[in-house]
């Protein structure tokens, strides 16, 4: 049986909202770098499909490494490592890369659904989202560090 998705003390909904907010700016300010170069392509070139396309692929591309790398390598994104918390496979194992991949996947899936997929950890007794669900993954609460000299 899964191990961490028996956990009776899943992280509360605001730690989670928290995290969120705090990597939807670390996001927007690395979107907004990755899309520097764009005004360097002719105008006339944006305008066409084939180039919108492309850079809509790109962006999405740039948010996928966002998510996918620390998931897969520690289990952490910045906004998760400030509010303590940390993505686990559910048998408690780190996040593989085709986990992270498929969460990535379901996640944007669950937000062009209008959000049911992450309003989902409202009625999951783990508070796993459908991506969670999906990957064979949840978010545990990582504990404080013990103190020095104590």
């Amino acid at each position: 049986m899964d191990k961490i998705a028996a956990n009776p003390a899943p992280p509360g909904h605001l730690r989670r909202l928290l995290a969120v907010v705090y990597d939807a700016f670390l996001l927007a300010a690395v979107l907004l770098v990755a899309f520097f170069p764009v005004p360097l392509i002719p105008a006339e070139w944006r305008a066409g499909l084939p180039v919108r396309l492309g850079l809509q692929c790109y962006l999405l591309a740039v948010t996928c490494f966002f998510f996918v790398r620390p998931w897969s390598r520690g289990g952490q994104t910045l906004g998760m490592r400030a509010w303590r918390l940390r993505l686990v496979a559910t048998d408690g194992a780190p996040v593989t890369k085709t986990r992270a991949l498929l969460r990535f996947a379901v996640a944007f899936a669950s937000a062009a659904a209008f959000g049911l997929g992450f309003f989902w950890i409202f009625i999951d007794p783990g508070r796993r989202a459908w991506h969670d669900i999906a990957a064979g993954t949840c978010i545990v609460t990582v504990p404080k560090p013990p103190r020095p000299g104590r």
